[in-house]
């Protein structure tokens, strides 16, 4: 009964009362309970109450959508939103006699009440005299008569008339419940269960003594269960065979049942007498924990028992390692096999049955247990006091231990460490796997591995998770690799030829894997991991790996929180390593925080009822507003609007998905992100026509066909009419005219002003303008354009130059940059004063502007330097160029302020444009200027008074000529990055 999904509600979640006397669900689809205190609405998450202070005995659903509901007052019938209290139509009936059971026979509604039996409808309560008008509790229409239960008797009511049956047991039997099961009647009595013959009463073969006491209720399902329910327990029969029993004192879902309904998704639910209402979901899962005698529910690896031998559907059991020992799971109850007192630690983290012994890892050691002795074989003492977390047998029988120290290899009798030695990054070793072609795999805190014979290889850090916690791998038919690790949103797969990352844009849920495997048909892969278990469609992952598709499209299964959209909840499943699931062609067996979890892999099904969508009401002007179907009209007051709406699906109304939009407003529908709250607010809506619109699907994804909606109309304003407006825009379209009347010659005198005064002011920030964007391009010193021109002008020029070069005679042409620095000009700034100095670097810049030819730009380029920028030359002139102006500065003296004649020299660097002949792009100007720099300092160097060019060497990159400069020149000059170019050799008169 526990393997049942259980979701329960009571008066902390909104159920008015805790008593829950019957269940039914309307035509819309909405869940009622009625309780001891009224009637409650239920649409997944929040109730709504009706009819306080009445008991809800009884409810039923008519074809036509109508609602009736029996209570301890009388009878009361809903529809439109709206109850109505049914009153005595015939003299003598009681309108308030408490209602015990309704039913329909030959299309009229009869009620069992405390005075008898009454023929109901919306006009009112009528006597049914053929029976006695005595203390009635239930109804039954069945083989073409209306079967009444009484105390003592049960009346049968036929076109031909009534007659009775004695009840079980005799006088003084309150015949509580009737109902048609297994083709037999079926009687709930104050004394028990009891099944009508042609030889009289019997009680059900095998019910236990829980059965012979007075029967709260009893249903039949629609796969043929009969649960019946005392005060002592739930029952589930088959035919008329007891099937199974769950005592009250198990669970508080099943003390004290007094209603179970079956809902249209085949969810049951129980209501009790005081613990509200529960809702069981028959999932796809089977758990095993303490109710079938497991001491300790945290479960850490499962494993086949081989020493029976194993075969699909194999009756050797499951060994299970948990936190305080390991058990044998067999038949379905557990036997403690090893107390955690017997092993090196309490928590088995890793089991392998070899078919002759079962090997034990835990946090203390490696263990063997055999013939119902645990054995400390002296091979394996290097491994006491370490944790162990895996377990393989080999193809050639060689036994691999993965451990938090290391990998471990037995074989012959001898135990083998490998290490960082032999080429783990991370000794920390949690899963050991073999392919189908023999590879050897292990799996660290710090990537994948592959065994080459002598030592482990990464495999897969190409991929990007060299350095991740593999926590699981699973291998597809073809051969394929998967391989999970820790990121809940992160697996790989290996194709044989590359690795393919799946991530959650993929489809795929965010879970850490720690098990996976194909199912027997080779269809599906299932994952198990920390968040839940789910499979995919293996065609699928083929296709993604293939590129042709981006997405998979998994089946979620269980989830911790049920937060997965048509998944069971259930807690699963545990860390990282060997035996943490196993495959036994029919089942998954996993281990998890709650026992052991199994799912036969053949019967998983999903919910297809197409869920109902509702849109409930409008909150407006204070207050909400039913909706009933008709468009709605909305005061111009209410700007400000809310709507409420459901979709009524019940299996899982956490997974349910809702989507709206107010057409009017919105186009786009808007995902509803807390499915929780069924509410959305819009604010300061203008005025007109819209349309609130829902859809919905239910907790496996089926979505409802059409949207619900609402139509409503907000009113307008007065002065938000048509009219209103029309009048408004006249009346300003006349004030305008008369208006411009008057303006015109005024306008027109001011024009006329206003354009005299801004052509003078236009002209003169022209001027202005002009004045200072030189300005801001000069060198106040010397007059020469400063950096900020050359930065501006340069980028065009040398698009002109690219694109003239293009032509066949241009292409030995070139652009020169030249810096050029004073030599000694800080002894002349020292010993003359800065006046002196200025003055030297004017006549340095007339020089300069002197031995260039027009078209050539010198600039200041700062301090005592200056970059000149020569006009495209054929490549082959550009040293006599730069040679006759660094002659030009030493040929005669400069003259200081005080008259004096001083003689000064400078020196020089250069480089062309394009650097690269035939890449122009790869060297950028900054670059070359930069390289320019580098040649003037090396003259520098060289003792002034000279120059020096750069071109590339044979083994210039460009990509790491700055990082090479950075070296030094003469690096770069000596690995042939560079060649240096040389002024002629002649005699230098410097200064000393």
């Amino acid at each position: 009964f526990h393997d049942y999904a259980v979701d329960t509600w009571s008066v902390e979640q909104g159920l008015p009362q805790i008593t829950v006397l019957s269940i039914a669900q309307g035509k819309d689809g909405y869940i009622w309970f009625g309780t001891q205190d009224g009637l409650a609405r239920f649409d997944g998450v929040s109730f709504r109450s009706y009819l306080p202070s009445y008991w809800g005995t009884a409810l039923l659903t008519a074809p036509d959508g109508t609602l009736w509901m029996g209570t301890n007052k009388g009878v009361a019938w809903y529809q439109d939103d709206a109850l109505h209290l049914v009153t005595a139509a015939d003299k003598g009936v009681n309108k308030e006699a408490d209602v015990r059971a309704l039913a329909f026979s030959d299309g009229r509604l009869m009620a069992a009440t405390s005075t008898g039996l009454l023929r109901v409808d919306k006009d009112g309560l009528h006597r049914d005299a053929s029976v006695p008008a005595e203390s009635l509790f239930s109804l039954l229409q069945w083989h073409g008569a209306l079967w009444v239960g009484g105390v003592g008797k049960i009346y049968l009511e036929t076109l031909g008339g009534t007659k009775s049956i004695a009840a079980p047991e005799g006088a003084g039997t309150m015949v509580t419940g009737l109902i048609a099961h297994d083709d037999a009647l079926w009687a709930g009595t104050s004394k028990g269960l009891f099944r009508f013959t042609g030889k009289g009463w019997q009680r059900a073969a095998g019910d236990p003594a829980e059965l012979h006491l007075a029967i709260n209720t009893f249903y039949e399902d629609s796969d043929g269960n009969f649960w019946v329910a005392t005060n002592g327990g739930l029952a589930r029969l088959a035919g008329d065979a007891l099937q199974q029993f769950t005592p009250a004192n198990e669970t508080r879902t099943v003390a004290q049942v007094q209603s179970i309904y079956e809902d249209r998704e085949h969810d049951l639910w129980l209501g009790t007498r005081a613990f509200g209402v529960s809702r069981l979901w028959n999932g796809y899962t089977q758990r095993y924990t303490t109710t079938e005698g497991l001491g300790e529910t945290l479960t850490w690896c499962v494993t086949p028992n081989y020493s029976v031998g194993y075969s699909v559907g194999h009756d050797g059991g499951t060994w299970v390692g948990t936190a305080n020992g390991v058990y044998l799971l067999k038949g379905g109850r557990y036997t403690l096999a090893i107390p955690a007192a017997e092993l090196p630690g309490p928590n088995a983290y890793t089991l392998f049955d070899d078919g002759t012994r079962l090997w034990v890892g835990t946090g203390g050691g490696l263990v063997q247990y055999q013939d119902g002795r645990v054995l400390h074989p002296a091979v394996l003492a290097p491994l006491q006091g370490i944790t162990v977390q895996g377990i393989f047998q080999d193809h050639a029988g060689t036994l691999w231990i993965a451990s938090l120290d290391g990998v471990f290899r037995l074989a012959d009798g001898v135990l083998t460490r490998y290490g960082m030695e032999a080429g783990l990054k991370d000794v920390r070793a949690r899963l050991i796997y073999e392919t189908r072609d023999h590879r050897l795999l292990v799996g660290t805190l710090a990537g994948l591995y592959q065994f080459d014979g002598s030592r482990f290889q990464p495999f897969g850090a190409e991929a990007g998770f060299g350095d991740a916690f593999v926590t699981a791998i699973g291998e597809l038919p073809d051969g394929a690799l998967l391989v999970g690790v820790f990121s809940e949103d992160l697996m790989y797969l290996y194709d044989g030829k590359q690795w393919h990352a799946l991530h959650a844009a993929q489809g795929l849920p965010a879970n850490t894997p720690t098990f996976m495997t194909p199912d027997a048909a080779k269809e599906w892969l299932w994952v198990a991991g920390i968040r839940g278990i789910y499979r995919m469609h293996i065609a699928d992952l083929e296709a993604l790996a293939a590129g042709k598709q981006d997405s998979v499209h998994p089946q979620r299964i269980l989830s911790e929180q049920g937060e997965w959209s048509g998944s069971e909840k259930g807690y699963c499943c545990n860390g990282a390593g060997n035996a943490r699931g196993y495959f036994d062609g029919t089942r998954l067996w996993l281990p998890s925080r709650n026992g052991v979890v199994s799912v036969d892999t053949r019967h998983v099904h999903q919910n297809d009822v197409v869920p109902n969508v509702v849109v409930e009401a409008v909150y407006y002007g204070k207050t909400w507003q039913e909706y009933l179907g008709k468009p709605l009209r909305i005061p111009s007051r209410a700007r400000d609007l809310a709507f409420r709406f459901s979709v009524l699906s019940f299996q899982n109304p956490r997974s349910v998905e809702l989507s709206y939009r107010l057409r009017g407003y919105e186009d786009d529908w808007q995902v509803l992100d807390d499915v929780s709250r069924r509410v959305v607010n819009y604010t300061n809506l203008s005025p007109g026509d819209y349309v609130f619109e829902v859809k919905g699907s239910n907790n496996a994804g089926v979505w409802a066909e059409d949207p619900a909606s609402m139509a409503l109309r907000i009113e307008p304003f007065f002065y938000e009419t048509w009219w209103f407006r029309s009048l408004a825009v006249l009346l300003v379209a006349l004030l305008v005219f008369l208006g411009y009347r008057l303006q015109v010659r005024s306008l027109k005198r001011q024009r006329e002003y206003l354009e005299e005064v801004v052509a003078e002011r236009t002209a003169a920030l022209k001027v202005l303008n002009r004045q200072l964007e030189d300005a801001s391009q000069t060198d106040p010193l010397t007059g020469l354009k400063n950096r900020r021109y050359l930065g501006q002008q340069l980028p065009s020029d040398l698009a002109h130059f690219r694109r003239d070069r293009e032509r066949a005679e241009n292409t030995n042409r070139v652009i020169a940059f030249a810096i050029a620095d004073v030599d000694h000009f800080k002894e002349v700034n020292d010993k003359q004063g800065h006046f002196a100095g200025d003055a030297l670097l004017k006549q340095m810049a007339e020089r300069f502007v002197a031995s260039v030819r027009a078209g050539h730009y010198v600039v200041r380029w700062g301090g005592e330097e200056f970059l000149i920028v020569f006009r495209p030359m054929p490549r082959e002139e550009t040293a006599h160029v730069i040679d006759r102006i660094h002659k030009s500065v030493s040929e005669s003296p400069f003259r200081l302020p005080g008259g004096e004649a001083i003689r000064i020299t400078c020196s020089m660097g250069y480089t062309e444009y394009p650097f690269l002949q035939n890449a122009p792009d790869r060297v950028d100007w900054e670059l070359l200027v930069n390289l320019a720099d580098h040649a003037l300092y090396a003259a520098k160097e060289s003792g002034r008074n000279r120059w020096y060019g750069l071109r590339p060497g044979p083994k210039f990159d460009a990509r790491s000529i700055r990082d090479d400069l950075a070296r030094g020149l003469g690096s770069c000059v000596k690995a042939k990055k560079l060649i240096m170019i040389k002024e002629p050799a002649r005699t230098r008169k410097t200064k000393n």
